[in-house]
């Protein structure tokens, strides 16, 4: 009998290629479908744990945001961007992002977030025209 090995979690299962499998259709996730439409392919851990090689390319945030009034380093335009607090769902206050987002394109998001805190899917990304060395989690929504 010829078999075949198939990687499942580090493990090799043999399989009967004579013999039929029941497969079963499972929906993305929202988080999958977001990452997908906006072609993401790093996560913010990634992207935290090596800024200066990540700059220029988008990433994906998941989780509640609040407004702040951090601006600091290349982050200053207080005028034209407001603050978002966000600690990824798989981290803790240490992991925590400040998002920029646009006072233009994302004047719904700000009103909602006067009003509360707000869950969010994000695509964000980092600019090397306003990175700085050492400056952490600090990133521009999308």
């Amino acid at each position: 009998m010829l078999k075949i090995g198939i990687h499942y979690q580090e493990k090799i299962i043999d399989v009967d290629p004579g013999k039929q499998y029941a497969t079963e259709y499972v929906e993305p996730s929202e988080d999958e479908k977001f990452i997908d439409r906006y072609l993401l392919d790093l996560t913010s851990k990634e992207v935290q744990y090596d800024l200066a090689n990540n700059l220029d390319k988008d990433f994906y945030l998941n989780r509640t945001v609040k407004l702040c009034s951090y601006y600091n380093y290349g982050y200053t335009n207080e005028k034209d961007f407001f603050c978002g607090e966000l600690t990824p769902i798989d981290g803790g206050y240490s992991d925590s992002w400040y998002l920029y987002l646009s006072r233009d394109t994302f004047k719904d998001v700000y009103q909602e977030l006067l009003k509360g805190d707000v869950n969010m899917r994000i695509s964000a990304i980092i600019p090397s025209k306003s990175y700085k060395r050492g400056q952490g989690n600090m990133a521009y929504s999308k």
